[in-house]
C-alpha cells in the first residue's frame, strides 16, 4: 500500500512539474494571442489574464510577447513604472530569440507596444520612433493586419500633433487595405480595427471643425463616423461609450440640447454598470458642463463635485479635474460664496499652470474649448473681488494670495527675460546683416594698416618690428579665411608653430591689435561661425548643442553654451528657437 501511495504522489509531481513550466503549441499561443488583444479596450483584467497564460510558456518569443502586452495594459491603467519595466523585458526576451518569422512578426508587435506606452506617456517623439520600427519589421514580411494597426497609431500622432488632414488621410488609407484585404482579418479583428478607424476619423473631423467652426460639414462627417463605430464596437466597449459621447457634444455643438443630454446620460449610465471610471468621469463633466450652461447651477455642482472626488480618489480625468475646478469657482462666485469661490479658483491656476506647460496636443473635448488666456483672467479677477472680504474670515486666505502674487511675480520675471532674449536676438541679427565675414576681413586688413608712429613708439619697448607684426597678422588673417580656427588644435601655441612665431609675440600682436586675449580671439570666431550658420542653415538648427559645440572646435557642449551666452547674451538653444519662430511667422 505504501508502494502505492509513493508511486501516486510522484506520478502527481510529475504533473506538477509539467504545469509550472511549459512550451505551448503554436495553435495554443495564436489562440491565447488573439483573445489577449481582444480584450485590450473591452476587459483589461481579461486581457490580463490571458497573458499571464502565455507568460508561463518557456518559449522567449511568448513571453517577449506577453511582457509587450502586460506593459501596454499598465499604461492604459496608467502605471507607467511597470510598463517600462515590462517593455524592456519584452525587447530582452525578443532579442534571445532564434530568427525567424515568427520572432520579426512579434518584434513588430512589441515595437507597437512600445509606442502605445510612450503616446499614453506623452513622449510622442519617442512613440513615433517605435512605430516607424515596428513598421519596417511588418513590411520586411508583408503583415498587413500589423501594417494597418500602425499607420492608425501613426495617424494618432499627427491628430495629437494638430495634423488633422493628415491623419485623416492616413486613416482612410487603412480603412481601405483593411476592405481590400478583409479575407486576412478574423471576424473579430476585422471588427476592433472598422472601430477604431471610424472612431479616429470622427475625432479628427471634429477637431477639424473646431478649427474651422464655419464649414459644419466637417462636423457632419464627424457625427457619421461616430454613428458608424457603433456599428462596430459591440465588443469594444471603451470605443462604444467614447462615440455616444462624441455624438453628444455634436448634438451640443448643433444646439439639440435634449439630445446632448440624452448621450451623455446614456454613457454615464452604460460606463457606471461596465466600471469604466474614466469614461464616467468624463460623462459627469460634460453632463456638469450642459447644466451649467443652462443656468441650473445645483444641478451642475453635483456633476462637478463629482469629477473632483473621482479625480482625488484615483487621479484619472486630470484635464477634466482642472476644468471642474473653473466652472465650480465660476458657480459658487455666481451664488454669493466668495470662499469656495476663492478656494477653486486657486486649485484651478495651480492646475492650469502645471498643465500649461505639458505637451498636451490631444483632442479636447468641445466642452472646455475656452481661450486660455480668459479663463486666467476671469480666475484673477474673482480673486481679486473676494480677497479683503475672506481675508478676515479665513487667516490662511494670506497664505493663498501670497501663492497667488508669487506665480504672478514669476511670471512677469519671465515674460521680462524672455523679451530681453528677444531683443538680444535681434541686435544679433541686425549686427550679422552689416557684419558678415567679408566686412571682419575688411576691418583686419584696415587694422594693419592704422599702425603709425604711435606704433613704433610701442614697439621700441617690445622686440617685434611693425614689418614682422604686419606678417603675423596677414598669416592670422589666412587662417582665419581657411577656418582654421575650427579645429580643436587652434590653440595658441599650435597657432604660433603654424605662422612660426612664440606664443609671446602671438599674444602681444591678438592684444594689441584686437584688444582682447587670444582665447577671446578665436572663441570669438568661434561663436561668429555658429551664430552665423544657425542663422542661414536649417539644417545645422537640428543639430545638438553638443553636435553645434563639436563643429565650431568645442570639446563640450558646456563650454560652448558658456562662451555662447558670454558672446551674444542667450544660449544657443533659446537662439534657434528664437530663429525657427520668427521664419514661421
Amino acid at each position: 500500500m505504501s508502494r502505492i501511495i509513493f508511486f501516486i504522489c510522484f506520478l502527481n509531481s510529475l504533473i506538477v512539474l509539467s504545469q509550472d513550466k511549459s512550451v505551448l503549441s503554436n495553435e495554443e499561443y495564436l489562440t491565447l494571442q488573439d483573445k489577449t488583444r481582444a480584450y485590450f479596450n473591452s476587459n483589461k483584467d481579461s486581457s490580463f489574464f490571458y497573458a499571464t497564460k502565455i507568460e508561463k510558456s518557456d518559449n522567449a518569443i511568448h513571453k517577449a510577447f506577453s511582457s509587450g502586452a502586460k506593459g501596454y495594459l499598465y499604461a492604459m491603467k496608467g502605471d507607467f513604472t511597470n510598463a517600462e519595466k515590462y517593455y524592456k523585458n519584452a525587447v530582452k526576451f525578443i532579442k534571445n530569440a532564434p530568427k525567424s518569422y515568427s520572432k520579426t512578426q512579434n518584434e513588430s508587435y512589441i515595437y507597437n507596444y512600445g509606442g502605445l506606452i510612450d503616446w499614453l506617456n506623452g513622449k510622442f517623439p519617442n512613440a513615433l520612433d517605435n512605430y516607424f520600427a515596428a513598421k519596417k519589421l511588418s513590411e520586411s514580411i508583408n503583415d498587413i493586419v500589423q501594417i494597418v494597426k500602425i499607420n492608425n497609431n501613426i495617424a494618432l500622432i499627427d491628430g495629437d500633433a494638430g495634423n488633422y488632414s493628415k491623419a485623416i488621410a492616413t486613416t482612410k488609407e487603412s480603412d481601405r487595405i483593411i476592405e481590400a484585404n478583409s479575407h486576412l482579418f478574423s471576424e473579430s479583428q476585422y471588427n476592433i480595427n472598422k472601430s477604431n478607424v471610424n472612431i479616429n476619423l470622427g475625432v479628427y473631423y471634429e477637431s477639424l471643425f473646431l478649427k474651422n467652426i464655419t464649414k459644419t460639414h466637417l462636423c457632419d462627417s464627424a457625427f457619421y463616423y461616430f454613428n458608424k463605430t457603433l456599428k462596430y464596437s459591440d465588443d469594444i466597449m471603451e470605443n462604444k461609450l467614447k462615440a455616444q459621447k462624441e455624438m453628444g457634444i455634436i448634438y451640443f455643438l448643433k444646439n439639440r440640447i435634449v439630445e446632448a443630454e440624452k448621450a451623455y446620460v446614456s454613457v454615464l449610465t452604460q460606463a457606471k454598470s461596465a466600471n469604466f471610471e474614466k469614461e464616467y468621469c468624463n460623462a459627469n463633466y460634460n453632463l456638469g458642463f450642459l447644466k451649467y450652461r443652462a443656468k441650473q447651477f445645483e444641478a451642475a455642482l453635483v456633476y462637478f463635485q463629482k469629477v473632483d472626488s473621482i479625480y482625488k480618489s484615483s487621479g484619472s480625468n486630470y484635464i477634466e479635474y482642472i476644468h471642474s475646478n473653473y466652472y465650480l469657482a465660476k458657480i459658487y462666485d455666481t451664488l454669493g460664496e466668495p470662499e469656495k469661490a476663492l478656494e477653486y479658483s486657486r486649485i484651478y491656476l495651480d492646475n492650469f499652470e502645471k498643465n500649461e506647460f505639458k505637451n498636451y496636443q490631444n483632442v479636447l473635448d468641445v466642452n472646455y474649448k475656452i481661450g486660455n488666456q480668459d479663463l486666467e483672467k476671469e480666475m484673477n479677477t474673482i480673486q481679486k473681488e473676494h480677497k479683503n472680504e475672506v481675508f478676515f474670515k479665513n487667516s490662511m486666505i494670506g497664505f493663498f494670495t501670497f501663492l497667488f502674487i508669487t506665480l504672478s511675480v514669476l511670471f512677469i520675471i519671465n515674460y521680462k527675460r524672455r523679451k530681453a532674449a528677444e531683443q538680444k536676438i535681434t541686435t544679433i541679427l541686425k549686427e550679422h546683416e552689416l557684419n558678415d565675414a567679408a566686412q571682419n576681413h575688411k576691418s583686419l586688413i584696415s587694422s594693419i594698416a592704422v599702425l603709425n608712429e604711435a606704433d613704433k613708439v610701442t614697439r621700441e619697448v617690445s622686440s617685434i618690428s611693425l614689418d614682422n607684426e604686419k606678417e603675423l597678422l596677414q598669416k592670422l588673417k589666412s587662417l582665419e579665411e581657411k577656418m582654421f580656427y575650427l579645429r580643436p588644435e587652434f590653440t595658441q601655441q599650435e597657432v604660433a608653430k603654424k605662422i612660426k612665431t612664440n606664443t609671446t609675440y602671438l599674444s602681444y600682436v591678438v592684444n594689441k591689435n584686437y584688444n582682447k586675449s587670444f582665447s577671446v580671439y578665436y572663441n570669438e570666431l568661434r561663436i561668429n561661425y555658429a551664430v552665423n550658420e544657425i542663422i542661414n542653415n536649417l539644417k545645422y538648427r537640428e543639430y545638438t548643442t553638443q553636435a553645434i559645440a563639436e563643429s565650431v572646435g568645442f570639446k563640450n557642449a558646456d563650454s560652448f553654451a558658456s562662451s555662447f551666452k558670454k558672446k551674444t547674451g542667450v544660449t544657443p538653444y533659446q537662439f534657434i528657437n528664437e530663429i525657427k519662430k520668427r521664419e514661421l511667422c
